[in-house]
């Protein structure tokens, strides 16, 4: 059986054709395939390495403020005590004669710090005062801050308030 040249030419395109295929399907789809997986990977990468900078970014600027937080420590008085600060602002506040009772606790918080809780409660001042005592706790050179603020009205005359504080000092311990 001869074949006329017209159908040679139809085979050779045939089997040229499948070889073409066969070649694309080996050679060019997987690496098409790769490439999307790859620009894939390289997206959720990328959107990783951003989310990584922004907590880095986090991570320092909160050592930065704990770094600052702990040179206010070291820097505080060493004389000056969180109770005689404390009666010193309600003397500047008029709040002498308005204290009901002052309870001092201190504890360890590490063989480095100890951290001093003072309640004060006052009967019969106004919310000014309270307010004057407040803004002079949180701009005092030592590092004291307010931990709870109870007011009440006071029970003799509502017009005035009954208030529990609560002010929390760190401080660094001193070696003896």
């Amino acid at each position: 059986m001869s074949l006329k040249q017209r159908e040679k030419q139809i085979i050779i395109g045939g089997i040229a054709g499948l070889g073409l295929l066969l070649a694309f399907q080996v050679f060019v789809k997987p690496e098409i395939n790769r490439t999307k997986t790859l620009k894939r990977v390289v997206s959720e990468k990328r959107e990783i390495l951003n989310n990584l900078q922004i907590k880095s970014k986090e991570y320092i600027s909160l050592k930065n403020q704990l770094e600052q937080i702990h040179a206010r420590i070291r820097n505080q008085q060493k004389d000056k005590k969180i109770l005689s600060s404390i009666e010193q602002i309600q003397k500047d506040c008029g709040l002498t004669r308005n204290v009901v009772n002052i309870s001092p606790t201190t504890s360890a918080i590490s063989n480095i710090y100890e951290k001093t809780n003072v309640e004060v409660k006052y009967a019969a001042v106004t919310l000014e005062q309270i307010i004057q005592f407040l803004l002079k706790i949180e701009s005092s050179d030592l590092l004291i801050g307010i931990s709870s603020l109870e007011i009440k009205r006071g029970l003799q005359n509502p017009l005035l308030l009954d208030a529990a504080i609560q002010l929390v000092n760190v401080s660094s311990v001193k070696p003896d």
